[in-house]
């Protein structure tokens, strides 16, 4: 039992960092904007500590994000199988 779930959450770190990977490559030389996506979508930190975190505002928080994920969205859709 111990090593499926030792297995399992290998797997599951692996994952994430191959996402977290992904997300960085798209955004290029956004990276700051990936950290935000990263922490505010897949960690789920709440946007209103990620602003106090980052000195910003929800409002400017939100409005990043709506940028990448419609960025995230295209270069999903046109990525080649």
């Amino acid at each position: 039992y111990y090593q499926l779930v030792k297995k399992l959450m290998n797997d599951y770190q692996n994952e994430y960092e191959d996402v977290c990977q992904w997300i960085r490559t798209v955004l290029g030389k956004k990276q700051d904007w990936a950290d935000m996506f990263i922490a505010v979508r897949i960690d789920g930190v709440p946007i209103k500590e990620y602003a106090q975190i980052c000195g910003d505002s929800e409002n400017n928080i939100t409005q990043k994000l709506k940028r990448v994920e419609k960025k995230l969205q295209v270069f999903f859709q046109n990525r080649q199988i």
